[in-house]
């Protein structure tokens, strides 16, 4: 597990600053003032790399020099100033693009379908989505995957946006009203691992696969005809959840074994019905 130092560390490059410069000014911080030769000792950085490295940073007001006798040294700014570099470095930037960088956008509609690659890609959109929503928002979601939306839907919840979601796995669910899939593994092997759907305002949609090996992939559109039936889908899928809290878990057990062609829809021709858990429910 990272240490807070390497958190750190990862932080500050994520910010801008090269891996040698990083470990210069953190070597700094945390040692004193040093000369380049000791500092080189200390950061571990080359000491080809050191002085021009240090030059590099001084001119950027992240170090100064100061005077040992006769020997050069250096001292790093203060965490605060350099905060505040890197806040004024970014931050300016970011408020002119955001006035300016949608005037060039083409004024051709956007496609109604766009697909996605990596659950990485497929979580930002998610989060993305939860940002846009003004009224309501229906998902599904695994939960290796929900703790990456938390943030968001508490936001959406702040802001006064209806949240109903499933959420397949046992956990404390996030905000708003959830329901906790009773056929969970019976499900991951029908599909070959997880999926994620999700509505936002009936208007866009984001529907992904994440299987159990090989790529994830998902599409994000605004067809009101596929936005629709993900929508119908969620809340037929949380309507059931529930009705089966209501009949009881047992009775609705021996219900889909009795009928052989809702079981068959429901496991699949080659699939087993994963037992249910009588606690599975989740409502809140």
């Amino acid at each position: 597990m990272p240490t807070t130092f390497d958190r750190i560390a990862e932080s500050l490059q994520e910010l801008g600053l090269s891996l040698y410069e990083t470990r210069l000014y953190l070597g700094l911080l945390t040692g004193g003032q040093q000369n380049g030769n000791e500092l080189s000792r200390t950061s571990g950085v080359p000491s080809s790399k050191v002085y021009a490295m240090l030059e590099r940073l001084a001119a950027e007001g992240m170090v100064a020099r100061t005077r040992r006798g006769s020997t050069v040294e250096y001292v790093c700014v203060p965490p605060r100033d350099l905060l505040h570099k890197l806040r004024e470095r970014y931050l300016g930037p970011l408020e002119y693009l955001e006035s300016t960088l949608p005037t060039l956008q083409v004024t051709e509609p956007a496609p109604d379908i766009v697909e996605l690659q990596s659950v990485d890609a497929i979580l930002d959109h998610a989060r993305a989505l939860i940002r846009s929503a003004q009224n309501e928002i229906y998902l599904s979601v695994w939960r290796e995957e929900v703790s990456s939306l938390n943030g968001e839907l508490e936001e959406a919840d702040t802001r006064g946006v209806r949240i109903a979601g499933m959420l397949y796995g046992v956990g404390p669910p996030p905000v708003g009203w959830w329901q906790q899939h009773s056929y969970k593994e019976t499900v991951a092997s029908r599909i070959g691992g997880r999926m994620l759907t999700l509505v936002a305002d009936g208007a866009e949609a984001l529907i992904a696969h994440i299987p159990d090996s090989g790529e994830a992939s998902a599409v994000r559109t605004q067809s009101p005809v596929l936005t629709l039936v993900a929508d119908e889908y969620l809340i037929h899928e949380l309507t059931l959840q529930r009705a089966k809290a209501w009949a009881g878990y047992e009775e609705y057990d021996r219900w889909l074994r009795s009928d052989e062609k809702i079981r068959e829809l429901t496991v699949g021709r080659t699939g087993q019905l994963s037992s249910i858990d009588p606690n599975a429910d989740g409502a809140s």
